[in-house]
């Protein structure tokens, strides 16, 4: 089970090791197209999901709130939502 929060924190780490910050927007508007697809596929091997190719096709990667939600909408019945969010 996962929460938004839980999410938002395996994705940071995710960022991370892509040599970016989920706290910065301009990073995340100039990453190349080599992060953008390690981050994707990093996040479905994660979170044990798969984005389907019409998702692909945008930038989902530049909200991070939110690529958390979509994430979350995939997860289905393991995601939690928050109580005091």
């Amino acid at each position: 089970m996962y929460t938004k929060l839980d999410i938002r924190n395996k994705l940071a780490a995710i960022f991370e090791e892509n040599g970016l910050d989920i706290e910065n927007i301009t990073m995340l508007k100039e990453m190349d197209s080599l992060q953008y697809v390690s981050i994707l596929v990093s996040a479905e091997e994660e979170f044990g999901i798969e984005f389907p190719d019409t998702v692909l096709t945008q930038n989902i990667l530049g909200e991070i709130d939110g690529l958390c939600e979509l994430i979350g909408f995939f997860l289905g019945e393991r995601y939690i939502e928050d109580v005091n969010a």
